[in-house]
């Protein structure tokens, strides 16, 4: 597209090249938007993980498989933790699975809630948002407990922040 501004006075010719730069975005979100259609938006993956969430914690949590409550409460002294996880199953051709993928296919349950018990009475701090001045201690060691790796943003920000992520397995 091009448009001929020679004919026009500076005013005028601000409000068309506005004008064309709010209809060139309309048509870029229009565009992105047909495009990711049928495909979950942020807003459903936080409702959706915030469901997930409620229902776990309505569920009886087997102390022999997610490990006992610490009556130590030095064991995760010196230790801030960041919680996530991944909400969406694996999805990977069996012919595709190498040794690093095998124990993410059958994981052992995550229960975040009964996870921040075990790491507040060992002695630790969970941190409930990701925050760089909260994080950039020397008193503490700060880790990601997930069960997997995973896209969501605190796991993100995380490794790029050059905190180091743990599975939850390594909590029980």
């Amino acid at each position: 597209m091009t448009l001929d501004t020679s004919t026009m006075s500076e005013s005028s010719g601000a409000s068309v090249l506005q004008h064309e730069e709010t209809s060139l975005r309309t048509r870029i979100l229009d565009r992105m938007n047909a495009m990711l259609s049928g495909r979950p938006t942020v807003q459903n993956v936080v409702e959706e993980e915030k469901e997930l969430d409620e229902k776990e914690s309505d569920e009886d949590v087997d102390p022999n498989i997610a490990g006992p409550i610490p009556e130590n409460n030095k064991l995760f002294a010196g230790f801030s933790f960041l919680l996530t996880k991944a909400t969406r199953p694996l999805e990977v051709d069996s012919d595709e699975i190498t040794d690093e993928l095998e124990p993410y296919m059958d994981p052992t349950p995550y229960y975040k809630e009964y996870i921040k018990q075990q790491l507040v009475a060992g002695g630790g701090t969970v941190l409930e948002r990701f925050d760089l001045s909260q994080l950039q201690t020397d008193e503490e060691i700060v880790l990601m407990v997930c069960n997997r790796p995973c896209r969501t943003e605190r796991y993100i920000r995380s490794l790029a922040a050059n905190i180091r992520a743990v599975s939850h397995d390594w909590v029980n």
